[in-house]
C-alpha cells in the first residue's frame, strides 16, 4: 500500500481523531481483559502501525517503548517524520518472514504485548499462519496480543474497503491463535454506532455486542508460559515415579 491508500484511500479518509478513538477502544477493552498489564513498563509492538498516529496515542498511555511495524515503505517513512520521538521507533518489516522477525528480536528483544488494530484483514490469508506464529515467537512467556479485525461474516466488511483481502470468520481468526500456541483469553464481536451524524469528526462511539455479525471482532490472547508447563510436566513425572515406587515389591 502506498501514498494513495494512506492519503486518499480508506485509511486517508479517516481523521486522526477516528484513528486515535479506535486505538483507545481496543486499549480500553484490553485493560479490562488484562487489568494488571499496563501497571509496569512495557515493550509493545504495534503491528500495522500505518502512519504512526495510533502508536503516538498509545505512547501517551503506557510507560515503555512502542515499536511500530508496517509493510508499507511510504507509511513508515511518513511515521518517522511525523513522530520522531525517543520512545517510538518505526520499521518497514514483513512479519510473515523469519528474517524480519529475527531482526526485530535482535534489535529490541522480546515484547510484552502485540497491539494490532484492523490490520490482519488487509493481509492475504496465506500469510496469516506465519504472522500469528511469529507473534508467539516475539512475545515473552505470558505476553499478550490485543487485536481487532473486520468480521468476515459481516457483508459490509467486503465493500467498505477493497483491501480487505484476508477476511475470516471469528472462529477462523480464533483458531489461528490457538494453533499457534496461544490461549484465547477472551473474544467478542461489536458493532460501533457513532453518537452524532458527523461520524468522521466524532470521537465518541457506542459499541453494542452483536453475537454473530458485528463488524469488529476482538481477540485477546496470551502466550502460554513455558516455565509453568515445565513445572506441571515435572510434577506429573514426580508423581508417576512415586506411584511406581509405592507399587514396587522392594519398596
Amino acid at each position: 500500500m502506498g501514498e494513495e491508500y494512506f492519503e486518499a484511500g480508506p485509511y486517508g479518509r479517516q481523521s486522526r481523531l477516528i484513528i486515535k478513538r479506535n486505538y483507545k477502544i481496543l486499549f480500553d477493552h484490553g485493560k479490562i481483559v488484562f487489568p494488571s498489564l499496563f501497571e509496569r513498563e512495557l515493550n509493545i509492538l504495534d503491528f500495522g502501525c500505518a502512519l504512526g498516529v495510533g502508536a503516538s496515542w498509545l505512547s501517551t498511555q503506557v510507560k515503555g517503548t512502542i515499536i511500530g511495524v508496517d509493510i508499507s515503505d511510504y507509511a513508515i517513512q511518513k511515521a518517522k517524520k511525523l513522530f520522531p520521538y525517543g520512545n517510538m521507533l518505526f520499521y518497514k518489516l514483513d512479519l510473515s518472514t523469519e528474517r524480519d522477525t529475527k531482526f526485530l528480536i535482535a534489535k529490541h528483544g522480546y515484547f510484552d504485548a502485540v497491539f494490532s488494530r484492523d490490520t490482519i484483514e488487509h493481509i492475504p490469508k496465506e500469510k496469516h499462519e506465519a504472522i500469528v506464529k511469529n507473534f508467539f515467537h516475539l512475545l515473552i512467556d505470558g505476553g499478550v496480543v490485543l487485536a481487532s479485525m473486520a468480521n468476515g461474516l459481516n457483508p459490509y466488511s467486503y465493500f467498505c474497503d477493497r483491501t480487505h483481502v484476508g477476511l475470516r470468520t471469528p472462529w477462523s481468526y480464533s483458531n489461528l491463535f490457538k494453533e499457534a500456541g496461544f490461549e484465547v483469553v477472551k473474544s467478542f464481536q461489536k458493532q460501533g454506532i457513532p453518537i452524532s451524524r458527523m461520524a468522521k469528526e466524532d470521537e465518541r462511539l457506542i459499541e453494542v455486542t452483536i453475537p454473530v455479525f458485528g463488524f469488529v471482532f476482538y481477540i485477546f490472547a496470551k502466550k502460554k508460559m513455558k516455565q509453568q508447563n515445565t513445572k506441571n510436566n515435572k510434577a506429573v513425572e514426580d508423581l508417576s515415579k512415586n506411584n511406581a515406587h509405592s507399587k514396587s515389591p522392594n519398596s
